[in-house]
């Protein structure tokens, strides 16, 4: 075995020192060719250069020398010489291709573990999206869950309950993108009663839509709000009326249904809605609009009406010249508004649910 690695060693490195002679060969004839002045001229013991011919046998004649003297005297002196460098150079050798075999196996197992990583995270969310797809409830729960940590996550940055939402749910509305008669009676209105232009907008633009769908005139349903509540969304008589138009939500319970319960009644646009359609059916049953809001404030049999009827027919006067475009002041002498106290009914008077519901307070 030791003697078939000498042999091999003393090949190869023959083969190495044959190289190199090689190299040699090659450089001095390019060596001698750049000195020579002029390739075409041969010149004789007087002159610096030779031919490219002589160059040539001189060359071969030196590698000739050079290897019989190599392979005849020198060669295992060379060898040893060479194993003792490489000996002496073995250890930064052995360390540097050590470091170069890690350096490869990290790179290789980082690249490795990234690849199955990203596998390993493409195949897990491919079965969650399954699974919520196949079940709609638990995508639920897991909605429900994240967005209630995302709202703990809110308090603890922010220090308070964020709802995105909240301007969706808001009664209002620029004036400036209404018609213009009806940014008119919302400005008017709300340096009137002192209320934000941009709830009342919203709530004049719902008027207008309800007066439409029920044939009355919105100035006249705005009027009935003006002296019903003030604009006070949250308004609540002694007798029980409540909202803008302060409608008996007790006598028209029904009426919300569709709007959710009776809690709708303190909502601006479902009491808006609700307040129009009683309107209209007392407007109806009288023939009148004087008889209708008698019929509305509930003194249907009674000929006083407590200057209700008055006090609703000059607002009603004072916002048709609002939208007309001309000047009215903002403020006036009449008394505040009131609910009117109607007497008992006599025996043979006939009492609706809604006269009951508020006589029984007078």
């Amino acid at each position: 075995m030791v003697l078939t690695s000498r042999l091999w060693t003393s090949a190869l490195w023959r083969m190495r020192i044959s190289n190199q002679i090689h190299m040699t060969h090659g450089y001095i004839r390019r060596a001698k060719i750049r000195q020579r002045p002029n390739f075409n001229t041969r010149h004789t013991g007087d002159g610096p250069g030779q031919s490219p011919r002589q160059l040539r046998r001189s060359a071969d004649r030196l590698i000739s020398v050079t290897t019989q003297l190599t392979g005849a005297f020198g060669f295992d002196a060379i060898c040893v010489c060479v194993r003792k460098k490489e000996k002496l150079m073995s250890p930064w050798r052995t360390a540097v291709d050590s470091f170069e075999k890690l350096a490869n196996r990290t790179v290789k197992l980082a690249l490795d573990t990234a690849h199955n990583s990203l596998a390993m995270v493409g195949i897990v969310v491919l079965c969650m999206s399954a699974v919520l797809v196949s079940y709609p409830e638990i995508r639920h729960l897991s909605e429900f869950k994240l967005f209630g940590w995302l709202q703990e996550r809110r308090i603890e940055v922010g220090g308070m309950v964020s709802d995105v939402l909240a301007s969706d749910r808001a009664t209002a509305a620029d004036p400036t993108d209404l018609p213009k008669q009806q940014a008119a009676l919302a400005l008017w209105l709300s340096k009137r009663y002192r209320v934000a232009p941009e709830p009342l907008s919203a709530i004049v633009a719902e008027a207008y839509d309800a007066a439409a769908r029920s044939k009355l005139d919105p100035k006249l349903v705005l009027a009935v709000m003006a002296i019903e509540s003030g604009f006070n969304p949250f308004a609540q008589s002694s007798v029980g009326a409540q909202g803008l138009m302060q409608v008996m939500t007790k006598v028209h319970s029904e009426k919300y249904t569709s709007f959710g319960g009776k809690f709708a009644a303190f909502d601006p646009l479902a009491n808006v809605r609700v307040g129009v359609k009683v309107l209209e059916e007392c407007v109806r049953a009288a023939g009148s609009i004087e008889g209708g809001l008698q019929r509305y404030v509930g003194a249907t049999n009674h000929q006083d009406d407590g200057g209700y009827g008055a006090k609703v027919l000059a607002e009603y006067a004072r916002l048709q010249d609002v939208a007309k475009g001309v000047r009215v002041p903002l403020y006036s002498n009449s008394p505040a508004p009131s609910r009117v106290k109607a007497p008992a009914p006599s025996a043979d008077e006939p009492v609706t649910s809604d006269k009951k519901a508020r006589l029984a307070q007078s």
